[in-house]
């Protein structure tokens, strides 16, 4: 059975490109998609996804208040800030609020699937 991955980022050109890229791993399969902090925190409640995919900058609720948020409820979730800063305040940040990992997207298109993989435990 596919590892189920919920993608939060409000930019529909970065999660297309998420897509693409996750759709080389049978193994893995996109459970839902959130174009926000809030929305993200939602669909982690209903569809109980095995890892979470997080952008820092969105609307309505930035994603580190959502990580905060997602930990709560399932504080053993794996989830990876996927960011375009590479600011250390933000790795900072996203630690604090409970992210497991930080990736940039820059590079993305190399790291993202070694990561995932990684935290699912495929390594």
């Amino acid at each position: 059975m596919p590892k189920r991955i919920l993608v939060a980022d409000d930019s529909e050109l970065i999660r297309r490109q998420i897509r693409k890229i996750l759709s080389q791993d049978h193994e893995i399969e996109i459970c839902a998609e959130a174009e926000n902090g809030a929305e993200a925190v939602r669909k982690a409640r209903k569809y109980r996804p095995d890892l979470v995919l997080m952008d820092v900058f969105m609307p309505v609720m930035s994603g580190l208040a959502a990580v905060q948020e997602i930990k709560k409820i399932s504080p053993q979730l794996p989830i990876v800030i996927f960011t375009l800063s590479d600011s250390g305040d933000i790795q900072a940040e996203s630690e604090n609020a409970g992210a497991d990992f930080v990736l940039r997207k820059a590079n993305g298109g190399v790291d993202l699937l070694p990561t995932i993989r990684g935290l699912l435990g495929y390594y």
